[in-house]
Formats: structure tokens, C-alpha cells, sequence
């Protein structure tokens, strides 16, 4: 929270988050997120790099999805729900190569 709120000192217009969650109690997450959201509000684009989906879900934002350096999936929270049953599947070969 101290990190994010130095990033806001500067009045940015983007803020790169880098997993906000890494280390944090599930309640102090939640107040992450929500200041997330808050900076939505003030019109601030924020790019979250998160390995877990659970505060990119929560903002539901417009998400990039990227594997073995190639972005796999660029679209809406929605739509990446339907996309990832067809190649996010454990066990499934890369075919990509």
C-alpha cells in the first residue's frame, strides 16, 4: 500500500503494478484491489502484471495473456474465461512451435 501510494504522489496518468498481491494477507489484498479499482475511478491506467487472475478478475479489466514470451490472449476478463478452457488445459501439448 506505502508503494502504490508513492506512485501516486506524482498525479501519474499510468502506474505500473508489479504483483500486488506477492506476500500479502487475502484481507490486505482486497484493499488492494480496491484501490486498484479507486485509480480506474480517477482515470489513471494501471498495467498489473500478476501471475494469479484473482485481482485482474476483481477489476475486471480488458487482460493480456502471455506465454513463453508470445501474448496467447488479449481481450476482456469474459471472454478469457471462454478462451482458457481451450489453452490454458493442463497437459495439453504446445502447439505453438
Amino acid at each position: 500500500m506505502l508503494a502504490l501510494a508513492r506512485k501516486l504522489t506524482g498525479d501519474p496518468s499510468l502506474v505500473v503494478i508489479d504483483e500486488p498481491g506477492a506476500g500479502l494477507a487475502p484481507r490486505v489484498i482486497a484493499q488492494v484491489t480496491e484501490s486498484l479499482a479507486m485509480l480506474r475511478e480517477r482515470g489513471i491506467v494501471r498495467l498489473l502484471i500478476e501471475e494469479r487472475m484473482t485481482i485482474a478478475r476483481a477489476l475486471d479489466a480488458r487482460v493480456a495473456v502471455m506465454g513463453r514470451g508470445v501474448v496467447r490472449f488479449d481481450g476482456t476478463m469474459r471472454a478469457l474465461s471462454d478462451a482458457q478452457r481451450e489453452w490454458l488445459a493442463v497437459g495439453q501439448p504446445d502447439v505453438s512451435r
